[in-house]
């Protein structure tokens, strides 16, 4: 989901939340309007994350990035067992495809076939492999994990994520990965601001009492680039850009 969901649902979970911000955010100009915007946002997020229902149609986009999140869970969830070759996981992701591929996924660009999207998939293989085999950079702490946010003080608001992947560097640093198959590359700047793993870091700093450094890292596939992140605990209380969720970060489990 992407940053604007999390502040909206942040607002939301106010008692009075601020419709002036709602308003301007999403460029609305009634508040019946913002209210029936709160209700479709909190339907989606019980559709797809309480009651799992799964639509029929997806954009090719999507189905790529899903394809190529299943070769990751791969590799690192068989890691203390076995290393696949690159010839292995790409014939997984061939074999994966074709199974899962329907006639309801919908392809945007006219100039562009199921097979164009697929072997974009590939090359995106190929790169992370040859950057990061034989995946030894962290102990791998969990794969698909999720995490959960309190939204108020009191416990009573939560907020679940799921994390791509959660390492553990040999210095003890915590790295929360997620993997982007866009076509745009953001700016440092942008990801420096990013809220979605910043609240992650919030989860995780709740899970266990060793959690000190946290690093966030987002692997650009597209563009075989790696972009690096770290919060400190006065940027995530204080920080100008968290505005809208500290005051409903837990105070209970994480570090003071």
């Amino acid at each position: 989901m992407g940053r604007d969901f999390y502040d909206v649902i942040f607002l939301f979970s106010k008692a009075n939340p601020n419709y002036n911000f709602l308003r301007e955010k999403m460029k609305l100009k009634e508040k019946d309007d913002i209210k029936e915007i709160k209700k479709k946002l909190l339907l989606k997020y019980k559709f797809n994350y309480i009651d799992k229902i799964k639509r029929e149609e997806e954009g090719i986009e999507a189905f790529l990035g899903s394809c190529f999140h299943e070769v990751m869970e791969k590799i690192y969830k068989d890691l203390p067992f076995r290393k696949y070759s690159l010839d292995e996981l790409l014939a997984f992701y061939e074999d994966n495809w074709d199974k899962k591929y329907h006639d309801k996924i919908i392809i945007a660009d006219n100039e562009r076939e199921a097979k164009d999207y697929k072997e974009i998939g590939k090359k995106f293989i190929e790169d992370y492999y040859k950057r990061y085999y034989p995946f030894n950079q962290g102990k791998v702490l969990g794969i698909e994990r999720w995490v959960i946010i309190n939204l108020d003080d009191k416990g009573e608001y939560k907020l679940k994520g799921i994390i791509d992947r959660l390492d553990q560097t040999k210095d003890g640093t915590y790295e929360i990965h997620d993997y982007k198959t866009s076509k745009s590359l953001p700016e440092q700047s942008k990801m420096d601001e990013d809220r979605q793993l910043a609240l992650y870091q919030i989860g995780v700093q709740s899970m266990w009492n060793d959690v000190g450094s946290v690093e966030l890292v987002w692997h650009y596939v597209t563009f075989d680039k790696e972009i690096r992140s770290k919060r400190t605990e006065e940027e995530l209380d204080e920080g100008s850009h968290y505005s809208i969720c500290r005051k409903y970060r837990g105070r209970s489990g994480g570090r003071k």
